[in-house]
């Protein structure tokens, strides 16, 4: 087809559930040494900061795993920034949700002997910057991103957890939350996001095989899938990686969702944001 992209041609032949193919003029990694003291030979440079990741942006709200890795001689790496370093790592998070609301911020600094705490964010675009600061020394770091379906966030922070990870979100009281969806099949339930008087905006994708059903209400029982007194807001189909993004000036109390019963037990998992002020 003529003067269409590759990668639109890419998805246009994706089955459903398949993770979206990104076009190629994104950077999804990089291994750098950054140094705040002055680097020869000639001409003479300091590299201290540098972006790793630059994403375009991808055609859905999809879940994005984050590695970082450090080194003193670029050879052997740990996800702990060196204990013997004596600089700190700042890094900085830019994420979009779309082109119409842009991009949130978020940034944290790794002393000497942290590792990440996060592994996985939401978005449509990604950009990833690090800066080294502190005393003059040189370290080499490795930063890879990558579309996922499901991630090991214990093998990337070291901090195995349950079926709930919180990770680095949209704003500083807006974290990402994934839920597994075998865990909440009705008659089961779960709260998605508790009330805040402060949320602009929500947005849940389903990366499940299973619908998922959403009740926005505050009050009375959570939601049901039994025929004939159904209490569902809005449902979110499984299989396609589907996601509901809400208006602006939205709904701000309690979100509760509960996957369709009678399919056997649902494969993936349940992607959750909201963005504040």
């Amino acid at each position: 087809m003529k003067n269409v992209p590759d990668w639109m041609l890419g998805m246009m032949r994706q089955a459903v559930g398949d993770l979206p193919i990104m076009p190629d003029v994104s950077r999804w990694g990089k291994v750098k040494a950054l140094s705040t003291q002055l680097i020869p030979p000639p001409p003479i440079q300091k590299l201290d900061h540098l972006t790793f990741v630059s994403t375009d942006y991808l055609p859905i709200i999809t879940p994005i795993a984050v590695e970082l890795r450090f080194s003193l001689d670029g050879v052997t790496y740990t996800p702990q920034v060196p204990p013997t370093s004596g600089s700190v790592v700042q890094v900085k998070l830019t994420e979009a949700i779309d082109q119409k609301t842009g991009a949130f911020i978020e940034t944290f600094l790794l002393n000497p002997g942290d590792r990440q705490s996060f592994c996985t964010v939401l978005a449509k675009q990604l950009t990833i910057d690090v800066q080294l600061i502190g005393e003059e020394q040189l370290l080499w770091i490795a930063v890879i991103a990558a579309p996922v379906q499901t991630a090991d966030c214990g093998d990337i922070t070291g901090n195995p957890g349950g079926d709930v990870v919180s990770v680095a979100g949209y704003s500083t009281s807006g974290p990402v939350l994934t839920y597994q969806a075998s865990t909440f099949v009705f008659p089961g339930t779960l709260t998605l996001l508790a009330p805040n008087a402060n949320r602009r905006q929500f947005y849940v994708q389903n990366n499940s095989d299973t619908d998922l059903g959403l009740l926005l209400d505050s009050t009375g029982p959570g939601p049901s899938w039994t025929p004939g007194s159904e209490r569902l807001s809005l449902i979110v189909p499984g299989g396609g990686n589907l996601a509901y993004e809400s208006f602006v000036g939205c709904y701000r109390g309690v979100i509760k969702g509960s996957m369709r019963p009678g399919g056997g037990t649902p494969v993936g998992f349940i992607g959750v944001t909201e963005g504040t002020p």
